[in-house]
Order: C-alpha cells, then structure tokens, then sequence
C-alpha cells in the first residue's frame, strides 16, 4: 500500500496538505463546521474512483 492508495480524512488543513504533497489523498473535515452528508458523498466517490486517484477536497480553508 502507497500514499496513492490511502484516504486521510482530517479536521487540519496542514495534514491534508502534507498528505497530498506525500501523493495521498486527503479529506479535510471538521465535525460540528462541515456537512457529514457532503463528506460521506466524497468519500463514495473516492471510493468508487478507479485506482488513479483525484484528492478530493471539502474545504480549501
């Protein structure tokens, strides 16, 4: 397993960042500020993605 091959789902903005320069994936979500329905839709997609991914992004801030 490689960074390409993993999801990070994290509250800070830093770690999905470091992530992705890594070449892994990253999901920013904060509970209580971010939708969990939006973050569940990404997190599908991503699943369902073939093995090249895209990072996908909830929140750039």
């Amino acid at each position: 397993m490689t960074f390409h091959d993993a999801l990070l789902i994290d509250d800070s903005a830093n770690n999905c960042a470091a992530f992705r320069q890594r070449g892994g994936n990253a999901l920013r979500w904060r509970m209580g500020a971010d939708d969990i329905a939006e973050a569940a839709t990404t997190l599908s997609r991503w699943l369902d993605a073939p093995a090249v991914r895209i990072s996908p992004a909830l929140s750039s801030s």
